[in-house]
């Protein structure tokens, strides 16, 4: 029966010359390869939709100027929406659309049944806003966990939104009380922590690659904030590697994973073939180079 029923339709089709078909073919779907992996690019347009988001909060000296970047979608092109229409409303992206400028724009559902479409500034992602992935993974992975700093100082923040920072030692143990979202679009997960004396502070991170080129903000990520574990019992290093490090310190004779540790990852490295053995050249910008060979610092520009 299927056999006939299309040979009928192509028949009839052949008869009527009906050579173009109008409207929609299909719905397309998330391509799983490009959308599984959050972390190492900028994620592809069609990977945001169905995603949630919300806008965030801003400082008190800045809420007079709302969200240059959030319009009505019947308003594409003329102002911004105020503060207080947008704070705190959580939506769904319906669409990913092209603005006046050529920009890449989203449609969002707001759960209150008004539409917004939010604009990116050229190819830097979106502002005021954080996708709710993002903060639900943080919440995940890391609420009510024991970590340790990998930073001197946690933020601080007053009644009324400005921040500020407090010392805190780095390798201090904190646990994640809570999960909130930032005032920052580009590091949306705010994690509220506390030392073991209760200093309280909170360091934002960037989870997924959502809402940025790729999850690659020097700073902004787990490894540049945190440890899962005290690193001083896995690395049995000497006192002086240790007060180097915690001083974000480099010295003749330290090696590689300490100045790892200690200055993090280089922007680039250059190799050298020398006849005694292969030399390194650890870039670190602002006229910063480390020499290294068989893995042990043996000159610092700085």
């Amino acid at each position: 029966m299927k056999e006939l029923a299309l040979a009928i339709a192509v028949l009839l089709q052949a008869t009527s010359g009906d050579y173009v078909r109008s409207g929609a073919i299909g719905r397309p779907t998330k391509a799983a390869e490009e959308c599984s992996d959050l972390t190492a690019r900028r994620v592809a347009a069609q990977c945001l939709i169905g995603e949630r988001l919300m806008i965030l909060p801003k400082p008190k000296a800045h809420q007079e100027y709302g969200y240059q970047f959030i319009k009505p979608s019947e308003r594409a092109g003329r102002r911004g929406i105020k503060y207080e229409e947008g704070v705190g409303k959580t939506g769904v992206v319906q669409a990913v659309v092209a603005d006046e400028h050529s920009h890449r724009a989203v449609r969002v559902r707001m759960d209150d049944g008004s539409m917004f479409d939010i604009h990116s500034y050229g190819q830097s992602g979106f502002d005021d806003i954080a996708f709710l992935r993002d903060i639900d993974e943080a919440r995940r992975s890391y609420l009510g966990k024991r970590l340790w700093l990998n930073t001197s100082g946690l933020g601080v923040l007053d009644e009324a939104g400005n921040t500020s920072s407090v010392s805190v030692p780095r390798f201090s143990g904190v646990t994640v009380r809570q999960i909130v979202a930032s005032q920052n679009s580009r590091a949306p997960s705010r994690l509220i922590v506390a030392t073991d004396d209760g200093v309280e502070g909170f360091i934002d991170l960037q989870m997924t690659s959502l809402n940025s080129h790729s999850l690659s903000l020097r700073g902004s990520t787990f490894d540049g904030k945190f440890f899962d574990q005290d690193p001083r019992s896995i690395y049995k290093w000497s006192e002086r590697a240790w007060g180097a490090i915690r001083d974000s310190r480099a010295y003749v004779g330290m090696n590689a994973e300490q100045l790892l540790m200690s200055w993090g990852a280089p922007e680039s490295v250059n190799r050298t073939a020398l006849r005694s053995a292969d030399q390194e050249q650890w870039v670190y910008g602002l006229g910063r180079y480390v020499y290294l060979e068989r893995d042990v610092v043996t000159a610092i520009q700085d």
